[in-house]
């Protein structure tokens, strides 16, 4: 108290040095006197106490909160996190202690998963650690409990959201070694609210692309906890009904419109081949039908023969005038190949010359016809669907038939009631 008032700041001494020999004066007794009772009360420890919201708690520039409730805010001038928040409710806790927040940097957070869109995108996101502390006179820091409860309030101010996202925090479980989702408990158009109890895990908050985002890992855990696995599972087996409702309704539509396709392609391959049949048979040069294998196995002979035929004359050609029966044989055997290639039962020569145009465009939607019944047939023989067996009227579904009245819009040409003006008269063959 005799320190305080005369104005002496004291140091921590060491140790006292010993006084030796006599007091020859009384000043100079009293001057020790005064001095022995200053290093006396510079002896005595400082008051010091371990409540962080007692005002003899050393000062360390954090935030105190106790049974009477608080706030700790995160304030850093142009930061993303600026206005972050931490507020615990009078009562909440039975002890005061010091709340820390504080944002790591990018390069020491876990990767964050797809369709996760922290709050500082597209830069480079750390994430948010909460500390809850005591400290003795050293520095020394004893933390909280596990479990302390809080409510977090993470700032959108900056944060916008375009369609198919929603707002939404993270969490990153150390156990699973991955961030999750924990949606907020309350949200406005300025801060979302989560009220927990974990307040050592790292923190993070932004928004989550539904397209992006893998759902059943991230989203459908946090959704049956919230609801509860019984509701979840209610829920479930209704869409799973109303999936498999509509995907047999789609599958039937599937059905119906591949018997519908089939049916109207069937009409044209049937009256590709009768118009086909009608101007070959009209242009009498034997069986010259485009449509049938036959038609080009004599086609392939009659080629090989025209081939073999013109060589050997070439050659019998070359053959010297003293080798003369040698020159006859070969145009004898030039000619025997000549009528073997007219005898096929096709006359080809006569067919390229005599076809009108109408046989190639008819032959023409007759295979694409073909080939399209095949691939609708192979997909219905494929296990993808399982359409039933009953099978469409080809007449009811297809096209009128052509060459009719009322036949129009038809991609094949039509096959004639009468004979066209352009095709000569046969008769006079």
């Amino acid at each position: 108290m005799f320190a305080s008032r005369i104005g002496v700041e004291c140091p921590r001494p060491t140790g006292v040095r010993r006084i030796t020999g006599k007091i020859k004066s009384l000043p100079a007794a009293g001057a020790m006197l005064v001095a022995a009772a200053v290093l006396g009360s510079c002896d005595a420890d400082p008051v010091y106490s371990a409540d962080p919201c007692s005002p003899d708690y050393v000062p360390w520039g954090n935030s105190a909160i106790g049974p009477d409730g608080g706030v700790a805010t995160y304030s850093m001038p142009d930061r993303e996190e600026t206005g972050l928040q931490v507020r615990v409710p009078a009562g909440a806790w039975t002890s005061c202690w010091e709340v820390e927040i504080s944002s790591v940097p990018f390069f020491d957070t876990p990767d964050y998963p797809d369709g996760f869109e922290p709050y500082d995108r597209p830069m480079p996101t750390g994430f948010i650690e909460i500390s809850i502390f005591r400290q003795d006179e050293y520095g020394v820091k004893t933390f909280a409990p596990d479990s302390m409860y809080m409510e977090l309030s993470f700032p959108l101010h900056s944060i916008p959201t375009n369609d198919g996202e929603i707002f939404s925090t993270f969490v990153y479980d150390s156990t699973a070694v991955d961030w999750r989702v924990e949606l907020p408990d309350n949200q406005n158009v300025s801060e979302l609210i989560v009220r927990t109890r974990s307040w050592k895990q790292p923190w993070s908050w932004g928004r989550i692309d539904l397209e992006d985002v893998d759902y059943e890992r991230y989203l459908e855990p946090v959704l049956q906890d919230e609801i509860g696995s019984a509701i979840w599972n209610d829920i479930q087996h209704t869409l799973d009904s109303i999936y498999d409702a509509a995907m047999q309704d789609r599958m039937e539509l599937t059905c119906i419109a591949l018997g519908f396709t089939e049916a109207v392609f069937e009409s044209f391959r049937d009256q590709a081949a009768a118009n086909v049949d009608l101007y070959t048979a009209y242009i009498d040069c034997g069986d010259c039908s485009p449509i049938t294998p036959e038609f080009y196995d004599g086609l392939r002979q009659y080629v090989l023969l025209n081939v073999q035929a013109m060589a050997l004359d070439l050659f019998t050609d070359a053959i010297p005038g003293r080798l003369w029966y040698l020159k006859l044989f070969g145009k004898a055997y030039v000619l025997a190949l000549q009528a073997m290639a007219r005898s096929l039962p096709c006359d080809y020569e006569c067919f390229w010359d005599e076809a009108p145009p109408q046989i190639y465009m008819n032959a023409a939607a007759y295979y694409v016809s073909v080939l399209i019944i095949e691939v609708i047939q192979r997909y219905e023989s494929s296990g993808y669907i399982n359409c039933p067996g009953e099978e469409l009227s080809p007449g009811a579904l297809g096209p009128p038939v052509l060459g009719t009245a009322g036949a129009t819009g038809s991609c094949i040409v039509e096959g004639p009631t009468e004979l066209p003006d352009f095709l000569p008269d046969r008769s006079l063959r």
